[in-house]
């Protein structure tokens, strides 16, 4: 998950892929965001749900950048990385797709640590022309960055 340049300011980001040969259609994703805060005296876990610039797509064929804009309402505006460790952020990416080739709903999710959190940083193009023209998706790229920095 990087913290990347977006529009005038960043966005929080991450990739999906879908490594089986069957298509994933119909599919929608929430992002929520988890993290410590002190109430009155008590350490408690909140949770908040992370608005994105697309949650819905009607095929997963190649790649999906998930976006999370950070404007002024994000809770991630202004924090630092070392704020976000402080908070024990994690942030919960949780799809639901209709698979084609089995007929049925499936849904997965996973999760990234404030430590799997980098700042300043973009992903790497996960796709190349070859000698014949055609685009390629190099799925070794799935989570290779370059920093911005």
């Amino acid at each position: 998950m990087v913290i990347a340049p977006y529009e005038k300011g960043h966005g929080l980001m991450c990739r999906l892929v879908n490594l089986r040969r069957n298509q994933l259609i119909e599919v929608e994703v929430q992002m929520v965001m988890s993290y410590n805060e002190t109430v009155d005296g008590k350490h408690v876990r909140k949770f908040y749900p992370l608005a994105l610039e697309r949650d819905k797509i009607g095929i997963l064929s190649l790649n999906w950048t998930l976006v999370h804009p950070i404007t002024e309402d994000s809770p991630f505006y202004e924090k630092s990385l070392t704020e976000l460790q402080q908070a024990e952020v994690e942030v919960f990416v949780i799809l639901k797709a209709f698979d084609d080739t089995f007929s049925q709903t499936i849904h997965t999710r996973t999760s990234y640590q404030d430590e799997e959190i980098e700042m300043d940083a973009r992903f790497e193009k996960m796709y190349y022309h070859n000698e014949e023209g055609k685009m390629v998706m190099d799925y070794s790229k799935l989570d290779k960055i370059t920093r911005t920095v």
